[in-house]
């Protein structure tokens, strides 16, 4: 399973962020789903990818979860 997020690069995010998010979505995710790979990439549009996942569930749930990391701000320090 997968999950590739591209960001926007003109959003001039820092990788220190990223990298938080990274682990956030980490944190939330492997404990469920404890074979996903998670990418995190700069390109030139913002989207999301979500591979593999065998229910819709399954897809639903990966979903939910990186919206709550998304917006959820105590990562973000």
């Amino acid at each position: 399973m997968r999950i590739n997020i591209t960001l926007d690069k003109e959003q001039k995010i820092a990788p220190a962020l990223i990298d938080s998010f990274r682990n956030e979505l980490s944190q939330r995710v492997l404990p469920l789903y404890p074979k996903t790979q998670i990418t995190i990439k700069k390109g030139s549009s913002t989207g999301t990818e979500l591979l593999g996942f065998e229910t819709t569930a399954d897809w639903e749930t990966v979903g939910m979860l990186l919206q709550e990391v998304w917006e959820d701000e105590s990562w973000r320090s």
